[in-house]
């Protein structure tokens, strides 16, 4: 039975992915790559320890997750992907800045040798 809750968790983390990732790639704000940064730690560790809450909770017996604890995982999981989708943009956003495609002439010519 695990196997079939986290399976089904699983395809909603990645359904919910696709939309996160769509939501923050057409965010017009990007955010600083140190927030991103922050992002990608503190989303690993809110997982990490909301899978110890529900661990200490006893959400899980006799190798199933009880109702309450497969639904905080779900919810947990979704959120560990958007936080870590937002940090990826931010820390990346440094990387791929974008940069003016204009030609301009030098503001010094350059005189011409003949």
């Amino acid at each position: 039975m695990l196997w079939a809750q986290a399976g089904l968790s699983f395809l909603v983390w990645c359904l919910f992915g696709v939309w996160a990732a769509k939501r923050v790639l057409a965010s017009a704000r990007t955010p600083h790559p140190a927030l991103g940064v922050l992002a990608l730690i503190g989303g690993a560790l809110l997982l990490v320890s909301g899978l110890v809450g529900i661990a200490a909770g006893r959400g899980l017996v006799d190798g199933v997750l009880a109702p309450w604890a497969w639904a905080a995982v779900t919810v947990l999981g979704a959120l560990f992907v958007y936080v870590q989708a937002w940090g990826a943009l931010a820390v990346a956003s440094r990387a791929f800045r974008r940069e003016t495609g204009v030609a301009t002439e030098p503001s010094v010519a350059k005189k011409d040798p003949s």
